[in-house]
């Protein structure tokens, strides 16, 4: 469980990579790039194994933490948080979105209602709509 250890060590939250950077064209959008159309960034997982890690360690009591710049990355790293919860309820799980630069409104209203820990300044972030 996080925090559990000695003075020594504690074991701390999953930190996951989720994604790339906007840099770099890497982070995950779901629409492409508007100076490379070619590309829409590129996921570290499959939504499915997504899905296991962070149940998996929501289920050993761990906290989760995934660095998320992509709005689909977004949506992937929620739906995860969503089974996990669904499957293996916790009041105090403390599971954070570790930057979550380009987001859009509807995202936004599901963090919210599922109390998650933003890791990042917020002036940083970037919300978009989508028409």
């Amino acid at each position: 469980m996080t925090g559990i250890g000695t003075d020594r060590f504690k074991i701390g939250p999953l930190k996951m990579l989720g994604d790339g950077a906007l840099g770099a064209r890497t982070a995950f959008l779901s629409r492409p790039y508007a100076d490379d159309p070619s590309t829409c960034g590129i996921p570290v997982f499959t939504q499915e194994t997504m899905d296991e890690m962070i149940g998996y360690a929501n289920a050993h009591g761990m906290q989760a933490a995934v660095h998320t710049i992509g709005d689909a990355c977004l949506d992937r790293v929620l739906s995860a948080y969503e089974k996990a919860l669904a499957e293996n309820p916790r009041e105090d799980h403390r599971h954070g979105i570790v930057h979550c630069q380009i987001t859009r409104a509807d995202q936004l209203e599901k963090s919210r209602k599922c109390i998650f820990t933003f890791m990042h300044r917020a002036s940083s972030s970037i919300t978009i709509t989508i028409s």
